[in-house]
């Protein structure tokens, strides 16, 4: 998913909530 860096912010905010 290189092609999403919005899609990687949000998943590493979630993984740093630990959702």
């Amino acid at each position: 998913m290189v092609d999403d860096p919005i899609r990687n912010l949000i998943a590493g905010g979630l993984a740093d909530r630990g959702e």
